[in-house]
């Protein structure tokens, strides 16, 4: 493994990778992508997306416990739940909170 598969990580372009940083695809391969995040994701290098997590800055995707689907520690205090446009009023019955009764 080179140095350089170090910040290869899958996106739908190299934007796209360099900020969301979905997934660590060190082979360089795009079906480590596709295969784990669906058609249209590919591998980039390049990315920044190394830097990132050794200075804190995002989690790393690779680290079993950031998986959110990982229920051995896990009490749900940081799951954010999406706001959806429309709905009854325009959306203006939709808020941000941690849990419905938040």
């Amino acid at each position: 493994e080179s140095t350089f598969s170090n910040d290869y990580f899958c996106g739908t372009n190299w934007l796209d990778a360099a900020k969301t940083c979905p997934k660590h695809c060190p082979s360089g391969d795009d079906s480590d992508c596709s295969g784990a995040l669906g058609d249209g994701y590919k591998c980039f290098t390049f990315t920044g997306c190394r830097e990132k997590i050794d200075a804190g800055e995002i989690e790393d995707p690779d680290d079993d416990n950031n998986n959110i689907n990982n229920n051995s520690n896990n009490d749900n205090d940081d799951i954010v739940f999406p706001i959806l446009g429309g709905g009854i009023g325009g959306g203006k019955s939709n808020f941000c909170g941690t849990s419905w009764g938040a």
